[in-house]
């Protein structure tokens, strides 16, 4: 009886040794990470107010998948902590609408121009994969261009600037030691968005929600 709880006490000890100089063999330093992936934009409830009037609640239609890009500069502590900054802008083409049962198909799109400061915890040990989750909040900067099929002008062109913010969840794979792949989800979101409509010459006040699904596969390099 002894001597199986020994033997398994000392793979334990072991592990934990191996552990703990993985952990030491990653060092303090700064980093950078270029990623990009395809997004899944959540078609969502869309709110037009004309003069002020009574609110009309209609769905609003996105091409779904879009695209995402971004760049990101930070510093990881050998406990596992990194702190970051990062810029990413977004893209989904426009679909149709649907008011008060009429549908309408849309030509056009829904960027975002994207400031964040991220944090993150990534589990160092001794293989060559490393997980991590994070999160992070800032700015976006909404850009929303529509027009209706068979016309040549878009009678929609406004910004709008919300709060953003983001978790996320992946893992690294160390292809040497200064550089790293990485496979990731993010959930996207922003407060939701408001833009003018010019339609049919009547000023239209538009509100819709963005919540946004993302995989993106990335490259860290690490300065030592």
């Amino acid at each position: 009886m002894i001597k199986p709880i020994a033997g398994i006490l000392a793979v334990f000890i072991l592990e934990w040794l191996a552990f703990a100089e993985a952990r030491s063999a990653v060092a303090d330093n700064f980093y950078v990470n270029l990623h990009a992936g395809p997004r899944y934009l959540e078609n969502a409830n869309n709110s037009r107010n004309v003069h002020h009037g009574p609110l009309v609640v209609g769905r609003l239609h996105f091409d779904n998948i879009g695209g995402v890009g971004g760049v990101a500069g930070g510093y990881q502590w050998e406990n596992g902590l990194a702190l970051e900054g990062e810029f990413a802008v977004r893209s989904n083409g426009l679909d149709k609408d649907i008011f008060l049962g009429n549908t309408t198909k849309l030509h056009g799109w829904l960027n975002s121009y994207t400031l964040l400061a991220n944090g993150y915890y990534r589990l160092f040990n001794s293989s060559d994969f490393t997980p991590y989750i994070g999160g992070g909040v800032g700015i976006s900067l909404l850009e929303f261009k529509e027009r209706r099929e068979g016309e040549d002008t878009f009678h929609a062109f406004d910004t709008d600037t919300q709060f953003a913010y983001q978790g996320m969840a992946g893992v690294m794979y160390s292809l040497a030691p200064q550089w790293h792949l990485g496979l990731e989800y993010r959930f996207f979101g922003t407060q939701d968005p408001s833009f003018v409509d010019h339609l049919d010459g009547v000023k239209v006040w538009s509100e819709t929600v963005y919540h946004a699904h993302e995989v993106l596969l990335g490259v860290t390099y690490d300065f030592e």
